[in-house]
């Protein structure tokens, strides 16, 4: 069973470029997470680039923490899910995290107290 979140890619109308850079990806490509610790506006921020360091958007707010606190203890994959290249920018790149399975006890418990992503986090659909 994989452990995973979907979410659109929040903030894409503030950054130049990043819609165009959207339109461009297919379903399945990947996108990249890149903690931004130093973001004034959440500590815990999580930036999605495209394979060149564009820029696209950033995790959102409301899963922000739990991705960063993933990403210090398991790498996961970040793969496009949809792209609706006419919908607003906020709904136009639907994402999907995965982490790996292999970190887990046979309950869904994690010795490295690492957060555990399931299909009943999808708060903002």
């Amino acid at each position: 069973m994989s452990n995973e979140i979907k979410f659109f890619i929040a903030g894409v109308q503030f950054h130049p470029g990043a819609a165009a850079a959207i339109r461009k990806l297919s379903e399945g490509d990947e996108v990249y997470l890149v903690p931004e610790p130093t973001n004034k506006y959440d500590l815990n921020a999580v930036r999605i680039e495209n394979e060149e360091g564009v820029l696209l958007g950033y995790v959102p707010k409301v899963f922000s923490s739990k991705v960063a606190a993933l990403l210090e203890v398991d790498p996961c994959e970040c793969l496009v899910e949809t792209v609706t290249p006419n919908a607003k920018t906020y709904e136009m790149c639907r994402v999907v995290i995965r982490q790996s399975d292999e970190i887990y006890d046979e309950d869904g418990t994690n010795a490295d107290n690492a957060y555990l992503l399931n299909d009943t986090d999808e708060e903002n659909e």
